[in-house]
């Protein structure tokens, strides 16, 4: 298979959905002139880690939807899915750089508005209060017993990009409707990091939906395999190699 690599615009020049859609104009792209190149179209491998690992999802989602192309396979490696909860337990519990719980609140800030002004909220979900008690409760596992109550009207002051963001499976993909007929999945989440509980719910909800799944969880903190590419092999960390390897051994396989 072709590697290639998508440079999109970057907050807070540019925010949502700009980044989502230089990366899907890339994909259709590719998949309407990949074929004069000598590229097999049929076996388009879309993958990313941290934020390309959201919007990697995000551009499969889209593409099942608007093109009905299954890609060979999705890569996720230790995808940032949501931002209508950041006090999921891994949020909670495993808060340590490179990405804190507030350094996360700040990126997604940035990415919503070009601002950091929202992260204030973002950290206490003050701007997500009338989605409690709804179906997207349920999708960051929240009981959702007490569903039929009366849903709070969303906060003044709050952005509309906000609000929408929240919903848009091109921004959250883990509040997607449905996620029936995505193609095979590779998910690579870390021990030790904040968005951990981000990729499990993703994983349960795609198995839920009929999608293969494999599962690699690492005794590792969030950003290990970009963070430490190595100039010489010496220097990799045992964990580095292992999770260079998995990915390599299913490529191989698809």
């Amino acid at each position: 298979m072709d590697a290639w690599i998508c440079c999109y615009r970057l907050a807070p020049k540019h925010i949502f959905p700009e980044q989502f859609q230089d990366c899907y104009d890339v994909i259709k792209t590719l998949l309407a002139t990949g074929g004069q190149y000598g590229i097999d179209i049929n076996r388009i491998v879309v993958a990313g880690d941290s934020a390309g690992g959201n919007l990697a999802t995000a551009v499969a989602l889209k593409l099942r939807d608007e093109n009905n192309r299954l890609m060979a396979a999705q890569i996720l490696i230790y995808p940032a899915l949501q931002f209508m909860d950041l006090s999921t337990p891994s949020f909670l519990k495993m808060s340590a750089p490179p990405a804190t719980r507030h350094q996360v609140a700040v990126y997604w800030s940035y990415y919503m508005t070009g601002t950091p002004d929202m992260a204030s909220s973002f950290l206490v979900n003050n701007h997500s209060l009338h989605l409690r008690n709804t179906k997207y409760s349920s999708y960051i596992g929240v009981e959702d017993k007490e569903m039929h109550k009366t849903q709070r009207k969303p906060l003044d002051g709050i952005p509309k990009a906000v609000l929408d963001g929240l919903t848009d499976y091109r921004a959250s993909p883990l509040m997607a409707d449905n996620l029936k007929g995505l193609p095979k999945t590779l998910l690579i989440t870390c021990e030790y990091d904040v968005v951990k509980d981000d990729g499990l719910l993703y994983k349960a909800r795609l198995q839920g939906a009929g999608v293969k799944v494999t599962h690699f969880n690492y005794m590792a903190y969030h950003g290990f395999l970009s963070l430490q590419q190595p100039s010489s092999i010496l220097a990799a960390t045992e964990v580095f190699l292992q999770a260079f390897q998995d990915i390599v051994d299913y490529i191989k396989e698809l």
